[in-house]
């Protein structure tokens, strides 16, 4: 549901603020904590940006794996608190 909300949003930059918005709603209706995707460095952000436009393609291998990798990070976090 969240790609298709990015991909009809009108914006070409992949609607960055409102995508995270519903990513953390979802998240957090599911009892997870929120996630911060991040894109700083300019590799992450290469690599963010393809795994959308891969999954815009139907290939969302790419995007799952960096969704999972923050999670887990965020929930570590909160273990190791």
């Amino acid at each position: 549901m969240l790609l298709r909300f990015i991909f009809i949003h009108p914006f070409i930059d992949y609607s960055g603020r409102s995508a995270r918005m519903f990513t953390s709603y979802i998240l957090m209706r599911l009892n997870l904590p929120i996630i911060e995707i991040n894109t700083e460095k300019s590799k992450d952000r290469k690599d963010y940006i393809r795994a959308l436009q891969k999954a815009d393609e139907g290939d969302y291998q790419d995007l799952e794996n960096i969704i999972s990798k923050t999670l887990n990070e965020s929930m570590l976090n909160i273990i190791n608190k």
